[in-house]
């Protein structure tokens, strides 16, 4: 990757302005992404903050991108889907009210990396990302984990301590990962699907 610089003409001498920057076409293809997918990174404060990411657009408003953001994600190592067992993983959505939170029992969905920023609780954070999943044996996976990416990049690793329905749904119970849990999956990458924009549970088939 080779970075391009960001700094617009008559755009001032500010820090931002001046740091190292690429386009969505490359970026996508730094990290092997859809433009679907860095959209829902960009989204979910992967690729740095609004305020941040506003200051780096071009003239005609084109998305910029850091350097050191996409350097720091394409250095991840890959990890497979959890395939046998217990683990299961969970694509995420961009952080939004819950339509139907009453119902739901939170008051968002998704995930965001500047979610407690925006004044979020610890338990409201976790409520977003950690429900609601149609699971077809959710007692199985008590003592597994837990794991949520955004476009394959992972941010949340937890372990499941149990499970309860709400709205015909699974929200799973959750809390620190064990040593192991943490050193399979924290800061690493999945392979996820092209175009995944959506909340989205993708569990591991039973084992044969």
């Amino acid at each position: 990757m080779s970075p391009t610089t960001s700094a617009r003409p008559g755009s001032g001498t500010g820090a931002a302005s001046r740091l190292p920057a690429m386009g969505a076409q490359q970026a996508t293809a730094a990290l092997g992404v859809t433009p679907q997918q860095l959209r829902k990174l960009r989204e979910c404060g992967l690729l740095g903050t609004r305020a941040a990411l506003e200051a780096l657009r071009s003239p005609g408003g084109q998305w910029r991108y850091p350097y050191e953001s996409i350097r720091q994600l394409h250095e991840r190592a890959r990890v497979d889907l959890p395939s046998a067992g217990e683990d299961l993983a969970v694509h995420v959505a961009p952080l939004q009210l819950d339509e139907n939170g009453q119902a739901h029992q939170r008051t968002h969905l998704g995930w965001s990396a500047s979610a407690v920023q925006a004044g979020l609780s610890a338990q409201q954070v976790e409520d977003a990302w950690a429900g609601l999943w149609s699971v077809r044996d959710p007692q199985r996976h008590v003592g597994a984990a837990l794991v949520a990416d955004v476009a394959g990049f992972v941010v949340e690793v937890a372990r499941v301590t149990g499970w309860r329905l709400i709205a015909g749904d699974v929200r799973f119970e959750v809390e620190a990962p064990t040593a192991v849990m943490l050193q399979r999956y924290a800061g690493r990458r999945f392979h996820a699907a092209p175009g995944d924009t959506k909340q989205r549970l993708i569990s591991a088939p039973a084992p044969t």
